[in-house]
């Protein structure tokens, strides 16, 4: 296990998982991994099962695969927090779309890849309802 400094605090990265070439755009996936980010597992899988994006599905699937990493290496997933979670450029497929007089363009789909990383946390946060 390895140990990094997350908003000022040295915290353990307990597990972590990778999605990769998953075929929606980073930018439209950045959107969902920044509703997540620094929440607790399981506020973060109820968050993402509710919020009305097509990239939740997707970041659901890593995130649990991630939690299932965890589980077997045998940590308590209470004490798990959301605290790495990179949305980056994958693949890009180009296609060509043919238009008037003799001409093309071309249609990029882009692909991106997420890395998660969970790390375990070390006190307890309290949660103000305001």
């Amino acid at each position: 296990m390895s140990e990094m400094k997350i908003n000022n605090k040295l915290e353990t990265i307990v597990s972590s998982a990778k999605g990769k070439n998953i075929m929606i755009t980073p930018r439209k996936m950045k959107l969902a991994a920044d509703f997540i980010r620094n929440k607790t597992v399981h506020q973060s899988v109820m968050s993402l099962k509710f919020y009305r994006k097509k990239a939740c599905g997707f970041l659901l699937k890593v995130l649990n695969s991630a939690i299932a990493n965890a589980k077997q290496k045998g940590e308590i997933i209470n004490d798990l927090v959301v605290g790495i979670i990179n949305v980056g450029p994958g693949l890009t497929l180009r296609r060509v779309m043919f238009r008037g007089r003799g001409k093309a363009d071309t249609i990029e789909k882009r692909a991106s890849n997420i890395e998660i990383k969970l790390v375990r946390r070390t006190e307890k946060v309290e949660v103000k309802n305001g």
